[in-house]
């Protein structure tokens, strides 16, 4: 009895753990499995087979973000990209974009961010100009470190060439287009 008891204690702990061994990863083990060190994830976003993460690299400093592919349990690493911090952000808004034509690794999506720099801009609205496939649609917002990034993923290749600046009572107070 007292040999099934000691059995028990010691190996519990091991067969507790067997159920995450079939290849289930995190964000955060993602991101070590691909030699890259954070100091803090800020923020995390799940789509269908994407997941984005923001966060701070150890080794540049810089406020980054990266796309992950998630397949049933396992979460890869895909690419990352800095978002520059030696910008001037005190204009209107900034736009960036993740691309298939990027590197082969990048399933068929569209990932644009920016980064907000006039305070009194509470949203962004996303425009594709020549194309009634898709409607306009608000970026999501987050906060990172001090600076207010907009976001919007799109499951297929196309881009939002037109982003406009928005109070909060509906005007537009910046576009990068006439239209």
């Amino acid at each position: 009895m007292k040999n099934s008891v000691l059995f028990l204690l010691f190996f519990t702990p091991f067969i507790l753990l067997l159920p995450g061994c079939g290849g289930s990863k995190t964000v955060e083990n993602s991101l070590k499995s691909a030699n890259i060190e954070t100091d803090k994830i800020y923020y995390t976003d799940y789509f269908d087979k994407i997941i984005v993460a923001f966060f701070k690299d150890k080794k540049s400093g810089s406020l980054s973000v990266g796309i992950f592919n998630k397949e049933n349990d396992n979460i890869n690493f895909i690419i990352q990209q800095d978002i520059p911090s030696n910008l001037n952000y005190d204009e209107d808004l900034t736009a960036y974009a993740f691309l298939k034509n990027k590197t082969d690794k990048l399933p068929e999506f569209s990932f644009q961010f920016g980064v907000i720099g006039d305070s009194k801009i509470e949203n962004v609205n996303l425009h594709m100009t020549d194309n009634t496939d898709f409607e306009d649609r608000l970026a999501k917002v987050i906060e990172l470190d001090g600076l207010r990034v907009w976001y919007t993923f799109i499951d297929a290749k196309k881009i939002f060439n037109i982003q406009q600046g928005i109070l909060s009572d509906g005007t537009v107070i910046y576009s990068n287009s006439k239209n």
